[in-house]
């Protein structure tokens, strides 16, 4: 068994890119500078590369080999030796003295080696490689190498395996310095994908236009979806992704037949030119058919000439291992003294001493004939594949339709207009939130601007707090927002952050503690999706130093984590709500405007002004919920209702005098919405359930009546005995 030499598992730079043709790194200047940096330093020369998936980490170290042609590159980096780590061929075996022995060898080179880099793609598996194989003083052997100087290492990982990294040695950020790569920004991006449009181009076989690569980037950089890692990835996934599509359907409805019975089919059964154009799709039809015919008939000459080629192969092998056994029998039998080892004459084994026989030559002879045909073939194949393609071009439509396919969105709403949504906005909100024009209005007037970009560079999209007793449309509103911006919502219960200790499940653990190397619950989501809506719900709730972090993510719009990654909160709408000043809104026998003087006075008392002064004004009070409010949302909820048991072929109707008694009777002013909503879902929903299972003729239209004196809900339908629809359910 052959044991894996430093030569095996350790490739030097050079190497590693000559295998990659045609490499060139674009859009990552900065980010090659600054590693280049660490890695000049006297202190803390190593460097642990992290980030999300898809950011380009192992390219950007790429870039720094590829960099050493340049004559800009500092000379202490040209004089950099690094050298890539084969985890696969360092643990292949399994056998953990043959990897420790392999290792070894492999930190002998390096420490021989002048100013020797080694460079781990993925650290993370490394160390659970490592582990598993019970090898786990090759990790103490590789950071006592780097405490020691003996040489530097760059260690990549991804954010999720940066803990993997962490928990493996408490002093390694003592020794290596932690960089974070981030997206590129939007110019940066383009440069990045166009880059990469050649190669997707030719591997395809299609053109891509432009809007093509700007619909890429604009959507995967506007919807982060979990189905994409992070950009630049995602803008090139979905472009691939949109060719692949592409690609498929232009074998299943080619362009130009298409179009062909388009024309037709506009032009109707009698107009003018139709005999023309039907003579011109039958023909294309035909061309197309015989074209498929062909390419399938070279491909069959294809896959016949590789089995014979394999056919062949085996003859000549058997034919060999023939020859070699009859050699095998001749010395076994031949006389002692008849043997001449310079193959004269009298030599019986001469005539086998050739390592192919004529039989061998012969086969091999035809082997070489066969892949000629082969080869002619595939250049057949390819050509006639190829005028498949001839002319056709992605477009930002087939962008639409696969981000689409992929998204669940539907490609109408990815291409409204977002100005046109900006401008509808206070009547979108409007609507799902009923009476609070105030707040839904100035929270749509904030939002404008800062998508406008009219607003602070080093501040949150938006900030706002919202006061108001409970169920009154806080939280609701928030909902709406994220909806009606098409970003995600991140909610966190602030009654879950009472106590002190639980402050460092938003940001991490500090070091030494447990979970350390997670990260924080809040800082990981946003760094997961920057565009979004953060909702922290029932501020009051929570542990005076989470305002702390407050009012740094207000101040900057950045929150960095115990590992010393950043969270920017730039593109984030942040939102928080409180019961504080609930009795002032309850209170009948004074005025909003009042409750609201009340509710302010009582929020400035319990947070200090530097905390409120971050708002920018942005502080809006709900008012409590009327009559006619009321009645808009139980009507919403009956639609709701209705839209579930539409299957059953059932329609609810409720009058508004059953609707207002109703109202009177359930609804509690501190519990707000919440209590007519949960009793009509809690009863109406039940009552259906059980007349569709007591009654099989159950069915059009049923009328919702509510009983004052027991508090319940009757349903009655016209075409169904009184006695048998009826159906009674108490609080």
């Amino acid at each position: 068994m052959s044991h894996p030499g430093s030569r095996d598992i350790l490739t030097r730079g050079s190497e590693v890119l000559a295998r990659r043709k045609g490499f060139k790194l674009v859009g990552r200047d900065i980010e090659v500078a600054e590693i280049s940096a660490a890695l000049m330093k006297l202190r803390r020369r190593n460097v642990v590369v992290t980030g999300r998936g898809g950011v380009g980490i192992s390219a950007i170290v790429l870039g720094l080999q590829a960099s050493k042609q340049d004559y800009t590159t500092p000379v202490d980096i040209v004089g950099k030796r690094f050298f890539w780590l084969n985890t696969d061929t360092l643990f292949e075996s399994g056998n953990h003295q043959v990897i420790n022995e392999a290792f070894s060898r492999a930190r002998d080179t390096l420490s021989a080696s002048h100013s020797a880099v080694l460079v781990v793609e993925d650290a993370s598996d490394f160390i659970k490689f490592a582990t598993m194989n019970g090898c786990s003083n090759l990790i103490n052997g590789l950071m006592g190498d780097l405490k020691a100087n003996r040489y530097q290492a760059i260690l990549e990982t991804s954010d999720e395996g940066l803990g993997d990294l962490l928990k493996c040695d408490s002093d390694l950020l003592e020794n290596c310095t932690l960089y974070e790569v981030k997206e590129p920004e939007a110019g940066n991006l383009r440069i990045i994908v166009k880059e990469v449009r050649a190669i997707l181009e030719a591997h395809h076989g299609v053109k891509i236009s432009e809007g093509a690569v700007e619909a890429a980037v604009a959507l995967t950089e506007k919807y982060k979806l979990t189905e994409l890692r992070a950009q630049p990835d995602a803008a090139i996934t979905l472009l691939d992704l949109s060719m692949t599509n592409f690609c498929r359907q232009a074998h299943i409805a080619p362009q130009h037949i298409e179009a062909l019975k388009e024309k037709l089919k506009a032009l109707g059964e009698k107009g003018a030119g139709v005999d023309e154009v039907r003579s011109q799709l039958m023909k294309a039809q035909e061309e197309w058919n015989e074209r498929q015919r062909q390419v399938r008939a070279l491909y069959q000459e294809i896959s016949d000439g590789e089995e014979q080629v394999r056919a062949l192969e085996d003859e000549a092998r058997a034919l060999k291992e023939a020859h070699s056994q009859r050699v095998s029998d001749l010395q076994a039998n031949r006389p002692a003294s008849g043997y001449s080892p310079s193959g004269e004459a009298g030599d019986p084994m001469a005539m086998y001493s050739s390592s192919d026989t004529p039989d061998v030559v012969e086969v091999r002879k035809r082997i070489e004939t066969i892949r000629q045909l082969v080869v002619t073939a595939t250049h057949g194949y390819a050509k006639k594949v190829a005028e498949v393609y001839q002319g056709l071009t992605v477009e930002e439509s087939d962008v639409l339709r696969s981000f689409s396919a992929l998204s669940g969105i539907p490609v109408d709403k990815l291409t409204e207009n977002e100005r046109a949504k900006l401008r509808n906005l206070d009547e979108v909100l409007s609507r799902r939130v009923v009476g609070q024009s105030e707040p839904t209005s100035e929270v749509a007037k904030a939002v404008k601007r800062a998508r406008l970009g009219l607003k602070l560079p080093n501040k949150p999209a938006g900030t706002f707090m919202f006061l108001g007793p409970s169920g009154v449309g806080k939280t609701e509103l928030a909902k709406a927002l994220a909806e009606a911006l098409s970003v995600p919502l991140l909610r966190f219960d602030m009654s879950e952050y009472m106590e002190k200790h639980a402050v460092a499940k938003l940001i991490g653990a500090p070091p030494g503690y447990e979970g350390y190397e997670h990260g924080g619950i809040l800082t990981n989501q946003v760094r997961r999706n920057p565009y979004s809506v953060v909702l922290f719900d029932e501020i009051e709730k929570a542990h005076p130093d989470v305002f702390n972090l407050m009012l740094q993510l207000l101040d900057d719009a950045r929150l960095t984590d115990s590992r010393g990654l950043t969270a920017s909160f730039k593109d984030t709408i942040v939102i928080m709500t409180t019961n504080i000043g609930t009795p002032n809104f309850l209170d009948e026998s004074i005025s909003f405007e009042e409750a609201k003087k009340l509710a302010l006075a009582d929020l400035r008392s319990q947070y200090r002004p530097e905390f409120l002064g971050r708002f920018g004004g942005n502080i809006y009070s709900f008012q409590r919920l009327g009559v006619e409010v009321l009645e808009a949302i139980a009507t919403k909820e009956l639609a709701r209702i209705n839209a579930l048991v539409l299957a059953q072929g059932i329609r609810l109707t409720m009058s508004s005098a059953e609707m207002r008694k109703m109202l009177r009777g359930v609804y509690v002013a501190r519990e707000g919405a919440r209590s007519v909503l949960g009793y009509m879902d809690r009863n109406i929903t039940s009552s259906i359930a059980d007349l569709v299972l007591n009654n099989d003729a159950a069915r059009g239209d049923i009328e919702v009546v509510f009983d004052e004196s027991a508090l319940s809900i009757a349903l009655r339908a016209k075409n169904v005995a009184r006695e048998e629809c009826a159906v009674a359910r108490a609080i």
